[in-house]
């Protein structure tokens, strides 16, 4: 067939023979020894860009005698044409010989199947060494990722000592606070103190001097009883004295912790020893307590 190139016979006499590009360029590869993809020998086929020595290998494998043509098959028009145009050359062993080498070598200029795969195999190194000096020039991703974490840890690090930082000023100003607190608490209950010593001698000295006497002898009967149940709570060998007064600390009596800042030590007659509480705990724990006695609430003993 005239009008048709040799890519489109190519093509013809694969679909006849059951055959695949692709099972054309492993033929390939295997003659010639060089990667043929099929990618490639499409293309070429589409172009129909085939040196002499390719196509005569091509037939080759194809089963197929090398001509004009590699159709088996040609319509009577196309004989009648052959018969009155081609003349049928002499092939003498000179020349028959002198084709058998061009087989293997070819003078043309145009590019062989093998020296596009080698074209294309330079290209792909040319890549390949171009990424790997990319590589060398910049980092790794693991280097930056790790790079990134440990900027994120030292953030994450700097930020829980600002904020224990900070708790730990605001802890400091409570302390400040609430010890200035118990201190008004402490100054007012002197001053309350005083004032129900001048009442006292105020009435004392409006009341007889016999009376005055008498009043001074007979305590009262709260006194007396709270004075007897002191005497059968306190302990001085297992409690705690109190300095100024040479007897065992009150229950109910507070003062701040000497060590740890935002607590008070409680301490408790019954137990002989100081609790450690905070601040918040310790007011808390008197404002439910003075909610729930109301008249009979007593207040703490404040010492600092």
């Amino acid at each position: 067939m005239l009008d048709l190139t040799f890519g489109e016979q190519v093509k013809i006499v694969l679909s006849r023979k059951n055959m695949t590009i692709k099972d054309l360029a492993e033929e390939i590869e295997k003659r010639t020894g060089k990667k043929m993809s099929r990618q490639n020998l499409t293309q070429r086929l589409g172009r129909d860009n085939f040196q002499e020595q390719d196509m005569r290998m091509i037939a080759g494998i194809l089963g197929c005698p090398f001509r004009l043509d590699i159709l088996e098959e040609e319509t009577e028009s196309e004989a009648v044409w052959r018969s009155e145009h081609v003349e049928t050359p002499v092939v003498t062993k000179s020349v028959r010989k002198r084709e058998d080498e061009e087989e293997g070598f070819s003078f043309e200029r145009d590019i062989t199947i093998g020296e596009l795969v080698d074209i294309n195999q330079g290209l792909d190194e040319m890549i390949r060494e171009e990424q790997e000096r990319q590589g060398e020039q910049g980092p790794p991703v693991e280097e930056l990722l790790e790079e990134m974490e440990e900027i994120e840890r030292e953030a994450k690090e700097r930020n829980q000592e600002r904020i224990s930082r900070e708790e730990r000023m605001e802890q400091e100003r409570q302390a400040r606070s609430w010890k200035a607190y118990l201190q008004r608490k402490k100054h007012k209950g002197a001053e309350y103190a005083a004032v129900e010593m001048e009442a006292a001698e105020e009435s004392a000295a409006e009341v007889g001097p016999e009376e005055a006497f008498a009043a001074e002898e007979e305590p009262p009967a709260e006194e007396t009883e709270e004075a007897l149940v002191m005497e059968e709570e306190e302990d001085l060998e297992r409690g705690d004295v109190n300095p100024y007064t040479g007897r065992e600390y009150k229950s109910n009596s507070v003062r701040m912790h000497p060590k740890r800042i935002g607590y008070v030590q409680v301490y408790d007659r019954g137990e002989h020893k100081w609790t450690d509480m905070t601040e918040w705990a310790f007011l808390g724990y008197q404002e439910r307590k003075k909610a729930l006695l109301g008249k009979d609430y007593e207040p703490p003993i404040y010492l600092d």
